[in-house]
């Protein structure tokens, strides 16, 4: 006598429609990966000035809400050598469990982070700041009316 299938028919179903999305949400994340990183280093350089951040590789993983980041530079463009910071790795991830509470927190871990600042770059942001203090309007100061 022939043994009756175990796993009811939905079950296989659900099992092979959750199958499907995993692997759709993996092969999208993979083929954002270089989208991710370009609109990073943009909206950084838009906000930078100064400054330019460049970013060697990114790596997005959805399913653990976590981006791996790695030949991360942060260069003074008036004097790019040598780059001032310099992130070989950086693995940022969001906790699960406080988003089921409702907080947004993360955790960032920094591998052999180093910091590089040279006398002539410390000139030109000491210039910098000089150069955008004269820019600043002068507040002009109304004389105020005396009554006698």
């Amino acid at each position: 006598m022939a043994q009756a299938n175990i796993v009811p028919r939905w079950l296989r179903w659900t099992g092979l429609i959750l199958a499907i999305l995993i692997v759709g949400v993996l092969i999208a994340a993979s083929l954002m990966d270089g989208p991710i990183r370009g609109y990073i280093e943009r909206h950084a350089n838009q906000q930078l000035e100064g400054y330019q951040l460049r970013i060697g590789k990114l790596d997005l993983h959805p399913l653990n809400l976590s981006l791996d980041i790695e030949d991360v530079a942060l260069i003074q463009t008036a004097q790019p050598e040598p780059p001032m910071v310099v992130i070989p790795k950086w693995h940022a991830s969001m906790q699960w469990s406080q988003l089921f509470r409702g907080n947004v927190v993360s955790d960032h871990a920094l591998e052999r982070p180093a910091i590089h600042f040279t006398r002539t770059q410390a000139k030109e942001e000491a210039k910098e700041k000089r150069e955008k203090q004269c820019k600043m309007p002068f507040s002009r100061s109304i004389p105020s009316a005396s009554t006698n």
